[in-house]
């Protein structure tokens, strides 16, 4: 064990650099390490880092003391090489400091088999004691373009390889077969990597087998080691037609000639498919020991979206695991005895949610007992404390492979492998499908919001956490659009709030809203509801979108609400197209006083670049319920402005008795949207407009405050 007379030194050499105190491994395994085991406890047989340096719970700078490396230069570059390709599999935008008396050389962390970017920052150098804000901020300039998803991208590129190969002429197998064959073999590869199965088990495992590598590599080993799966983890794991038996292999093995086979082995082997060869070094880049589960469940959910055909007709956008982690630590922060906590997710897609949520339960529930749960007590807290729903049921699969994964993540003797079987199926259990039978298999359907889901459901949950869908639904959807209406007049019904009962009309035909709702109905008295959201449920200014906000703020305690409307095109939340928030509330009605905090963060494009945003929580507004209602503007002047240009706009509606919309009517002037590009199949002829001129992001730019429309080029339809 490392004395604390050493960690108060490193924290003292790492602090004239502006770092807080480090998360010291050598302390050895703690609930306050439960996202760094892997780093905690492989400390004897590899070289690691020694510490690391967190930002708002997220790593930053890992922290490697230059006496624990060679003093030969060649020999010291291998080891750091190896330290920095093992953390570039945890997926995070972070460096590694080597520490040295004066110095601080610091590398990006990154997939690249080399060690450039190196910079060397010493103690008497102007502002290195600000240094460590700088990485933290975005301000340190670096080399190397960054991408919040490099490991993330790099899996889900070759998974789709596989999948497309596989799914596509001439194979033409099953896709929920193809995802549940591939992520079998990811799963064999996690045990395999995490040495939860090790050489003496690979009798039992596959008895044809000579080596690991071949456990997939023909229909009978494919078989006996798909068995294998099926008789250790009870059966739920990825089902498979037929059960997956030595005919479905064999008759796999055919239609596919051999191909299914050598897809499979490329994962295990730690190659990537090219033609009848494989290019060792791409899947041997990976060290599943060290990927977290929670980006494995974000690669799983894009890997089923681009195959299921119900994703089509509803909002589908992986939450980053950035985003997820902040929702699930504030959710659970105002939680009394968090490690007994129940959680829901109502749309739980791959699970990375309960993921995150399982890790902190048990992570609590360790800091509680004083004692690191073992399996059963993990099993427990899964079965237990844990749900999901979803209409989806290759994401229900996803998200059960998802919780297999973490509690075999988190257990401290995962060997034998036998003694890892799990109770029973985690459906009907843990994790529910909500599409009624009666319900197409494809398109929106009214699903968990229901009143087919059982009730046992309601009031049960701690908490309520997730990122229900978003999709606006179309006008053949209208007789769901009114149920999406049923759904929340019900709820404010059982609540008693009788003018939304009576009145309440669902903005825009979208399910955001009624599933805010329908946590109300699942949460606890006084439980958290946290929940990703389209930011324009905070904004809208039609007549529906009003009122459906003021029903909403009247119904339910808000405690805050992150607005992340400037974040949309950022790499915050890649492939987000339109404004989000992150909304928090306590399941109570809320009195005439109440308030929650609004924080908006900026958009800083190198800091967003990273994936990362500043949370500055002095910024954050006090904003009483009340004026939202009474001020239907407040939250939009907040988000681009200051409570500066809340009191000035106040004065100006003092002071003025007409609108700018009733002086645009007065004077007849004209408005329009102006042109949208549409998809293929939905575009028009647009040669009447071009005679006219056209204003575009590129155009605007050159123009101040004054727009000289003789300037501007004509519209041109290509």
């Amino acid at each position: 064990m490392k004395s604390n007379s050493s960690d108060r030194r490193l924290a003292n050499q790492i602090k004239v650099y502006g770092a807080p105190p480090p998360l010291c491994f050598d302390t050895g395994e703690s609930p306050e390490l439960i996202n760094y085991l892997d780093l905690v406890t492989k400390r004897k047989h590899t070289h690691l880092p020694d510490a690391v340096v967190e930002f708002q719970s997220r790593p930053i700078l890992y922290i490697v003391e230059n006496d624990r490396l060679s003093a030969a230069p060649s020999t010291r570059k291998k080891e750091l090489l190896s330290i920095k390709q093992m953390l570039a599999n945890r997926g995070d935008i972070a460096y590694i400091g080597v520490l040295r008396p004066g110095q601080l050389e610091v590398y990006p962390i990154d997939l690249k088999k080399s060690l450039s970017g190196k910079i060397r920052i010493l103690e008497k150098d102007k502002g290195s004691h600000t240094f460590f804000q700088s990485l933290a901020y975005g301000t340190f300039k670096e080399k190397r373009q960054s991408n919040p998803d490099y490991v993330y991208n790099r899996i889900f590129k070759l998974l789709d390889i596989s999948s497309k190969h596989l799914i596509s002429s001439p194979c033409n197998l099953p896709p929920e077969d193809v995802l549940s064959l591939i992520g079998r073999a990811l799963f064999f590869r996690f045990l395999k990597d995490r040495n939860i199965i090790i050489n003496e088990d690979l009798k039992e495992i596959c008895p044809q087998a000579r080596r690991f590598e071949d456990c997939f590599s023909d229909s009978d080993k494919a078989a006996s080691t798909s068995a294998w799966l099926d008789r250790t983890f009870n059966g739920d794991l990825l089902p498979l037609t037929d059960n997956g038996n030595l005919k479905y292999f064999r008759n796999a093995g055919k239609q596919t000639k051999g191909e299914l086979f050598k897809h499979l082995s490329a994962i295990i082997f730690g190659a990537e498919p090219a033609g009848h060869d494989y290019q060792l070094h791409l899947w041997k880049d990976f060290d599943f020991s060290h990927i977290p589960v929670g980006l494995l469940s974000q690669v799983y959910e894009s890997f089923s979206n681009r195959w299921d055909p119900c994703s089509k007709d509803t909002s589908i956008y992986y939450t980053p695991r950035s985003i997820a982690g902040y929702l699930v630590d504030e959710a659970f922060f105002p939680v009394k005895e968090p490690g007994k906590a129940t959680v829901l997710d109502p749309a739980v897609g791959a699970g990375i949610f309960l993921v995150l949520a399982f890790r902190r339960l048990v992570a609590e529930t360790w800091k509680a007992d004083g004692v690191r749960p073992n399996s059963r007590k993990i099993q427990k807290i899964l079965y237990n404390q844990l749900s999901g729903f979803d209409i989806n049921e290759s994401a229900l699969k996803l998200a059960a492979l998802s919780l297999y994964l973490t509690a075999i993540e988190l257990d401290a003797n995962p060997r034998p492998p036998r003694k890892l079987k799990f109770p029973e199926p985690l459906r009907d259990k843990v994790l529910f499908y909500c599409r009624k039978n009666t319900e197409p298999k494809e398109g929106p359907v009214i699903g968990s919001l229901g009143d087919h889901v059982d009730s046992m459901h309601n009031g049960r949950y701690d908490m309520v956490i997730g990122n229900p869908p978003w999709t606006k639904l179309g006008e053949e959807y209208s007789a769901l659009a009114d149920q999406y209406t049923q759904v929340v007049r019900k709820v404010a019904k059982n609540r008693g709030i009788d003018d939304v009962a009576k009145s309440y009309a669902n903005p825009d035909s979208n399910p955001d809203l009624p599933f805010v709702w329908k946590a109300m109905e699942w949460a606890k008295l006084g439980g958290t509801i946290a929940l990703t959201l389209p930011a324009r449920i905070l904004f809208k200014q039609s007549s529906n979108g009003r009122k459906a906000r003021e029903a909403l703020f009247q119904s339910v305690k808000i405690t805050g609400i992150l607005n992340c409307s400037n974040l949309s095109d950022s790499k915050v939340w890649p492939k987000m197209n339109q404004p989000f928030c992150i909304f928090f509330a306590k399941n109570s009605i809320p009195d005439d006083d109440s308030q929650f905090h609004f924080s908006t963060p900026y958009l800083e494009s190198v800091l967003n670049s990273k994936g990362r945003l500043r949370i500055d929580f002095s910024a954050a507004n006090p904003v009483q319920i009340k004026k939202v209602k009474r001020e239907p503007w407040l939250l939009k002047t907040l988000t681009i402005g200051t409570s500066l240009d809340v009191g000035v706009l106040r004065k100006i509606i003092e002071k003025n008795e007409i609108t700018i919309k009733k002086y645009w009517e007065k004077n007849d002037l004209k408005h329009s949207t102006g042109y949208e590009v549409k998809k293929k199949k939905e575009q028009y002829n647009a040669s009447v407009t071009e005679q006219y001129p056209a204003l575009n992001k590129k155009t605007a730019s050159s123009f101040s405050f004054y727009l000289n429309t003789k300037k501007l080029p004509l519209f041109n339809t290509d």
